[in-house]
């Protein structure tokens, strides 16, 4: 039984670990959790910006968001369009891990599509077949059987649970099944229902290079639990450990890929009349050296309008009268402005109790240039629905109408 440990991402921590645990983290989680060691299997540890799982042979890390009470998995539900959850509270359980919790989730839902009875659809087949079977494919029959005539070369089409969604799904239950994930009662429900699925081929996907179904009103209700076990593909790590060469499954979101998503989708899904995507690569030089890669622009009649910088930070009074952290983070917005080029920038970062975001009441204008920047902080630490979705609106609106004077100007 693996020992848990709570850590916080970007808080140190003493722990004592065993040089498995410590081979493991600085092979394959270099860069995502540091480690230092001192005297007698003691170490520090300190996360990065990951939240989730890490599964060692004797120690199970938990790591939680730095943000206190912040609503993760409503952030997951429009960062992943998965906006079909049900109302039900799903907040980051104290008692819990955050894969195991998805997990969960993941198979509850399976587990009601198998009730409902996993969809079909037709799929075109090439074969040699001992018996003609749709259509002959002339060509192809005379080059594989140019005596014999035993068999037929055939192209025909079968209806087969053998399509992309249950495919996606079947990886998914593959992952969980055959790796620790903490628990055995949530493997143990997924080797089960991989028999619902024997049909269907094991296919391996990359968790880098995912396909989307196409859905019609015959799949629809599969769109949610696809993304679900799309986002357990993604961001599940599979790390092979000593001795005997046992894989287990580690869970990491990186935050501030899930903050700048969250903020993309919540624009998308809420802005009017333009086009938001995700910023492409520009330069503020002549010379094409000085690359930049802005998060968010907005687009009207292929024009870039206006950029908006997701920073997952936390800042204090001390740091906006230092103004150290916050004017690296103004020169890279305005240097994003000068690059696309357009006339305003957006700099967003999460507002949360104990910290502080001076919201810029007003545009800020650039001196001897025609370029402004605002400041504006989000509330990700809602604790109904309602709420969430309020400041999601609220946000929305505020890009809006600073979206719309910039046209005006």
């Amino acid at each position: 039984m693996r020992s848990r440990i709570d850590l916080v991402e970007f808080e140190r921590k003493e722990l004592t670990l065993t040089d498995s645990d410590v081979k493991i983290l600085r092979d394959e989680f270099g860069g995502k959790v540091d480690i230092f060691s001192l005297t007698g299997g003691r170490h520090l540890v300190t996360p990065q910006e990951y939240v989730g799982n890490i599964v060692l042979p004797d120690h199970c890390l938990v790591i939680r968001p730095k943000i206190p009470h912040l609503n993760f998995f409503l952030m997951l539900t429009d960062a992943y369009d998965l906006a079909k959850f049900r109302d039900e509270t799903f907040r980051y359980a104290e008692e819990r891990g955050l894969l195991e919790a998805l997990i969960e989730k993941f198979l509850g839902d399976v587990e009601q599509l198998c009730r409902r009875g996993i969809s079909k659809g037709y799929n075109d087949f090439e074969g040699n077949l001992p018996f003609l079977r749709g259509r002959l494919q002339i060509i192809q029959d005379l080059r594989r059987n140019p005596m014999l005539h035993h068999k037929i070369y055939c192209r025909y089409s079968d209806f087969t649970p053998d399509v992309l969604e249950n495919q996606i799904l079947r990886y998914a239950l593959h992952l969980i099944a055959s790796q620790s994930i903490g628990t055995e009662d949530l493997s143990s429900r997924a080797r089960q229902l991989t028999y619902y699925f024997e049909s269907v081929p094991l296919r391996i996907f990359s968790s880098t290079d995912i396909p989307s179904p196409v859905y019609t009103r015959l799949n629809q209700h599969y769109e949610t639990i696809v993304n679900l076990a799309k986002l357990v593909i993604r961001n599940t790590t599979l790390n092979l450990q000593a001795p005997g060469n046992v894989k287990f499954s580690s869970f990491l979101v990186n935050m501030n890929v899930l903050f700048e998503e969250f903020l993309r989708r919540v624009l998308r899904s809420r802005v009017r009349d333009f086009i938001v995507r995700k910023g492409g690569e520009y330069y503020l030089d002549t010379l094409g050296k000085f690359r930049r890669r802005p998060d968010i622009t907005l687009k009207k009649n292929k024009c870039e309008i206006l950029v908006v910088d997701a920073k997952y930070k936390l800042l204090s009074q001390k740091d906006f009268e230092q103004g150290k952290a916050v004017d690296s983070d103004v020169n890279q917005i305005v240097s994003y402005c000068l690059a696309i080029p357009v006339k305003h920038g957006v700099l967003v970062y999460p507002k949360i109790q104990g910290a502080v975001v001076e919201e810029t009441p007003q545009p800020v204008q650039v001196r001897e240039k025609d370029v402004k920047f605002s400041i504006k902080a989000v509330d990700l630490t809602r604790t109904t629905r309602e709420g969430f979705m309020a400041e999601c609106d609220s946000f929305s609106q505020y890009i809006q109408k600073i979206a719309e004077a910039t046209v005006l100007e």
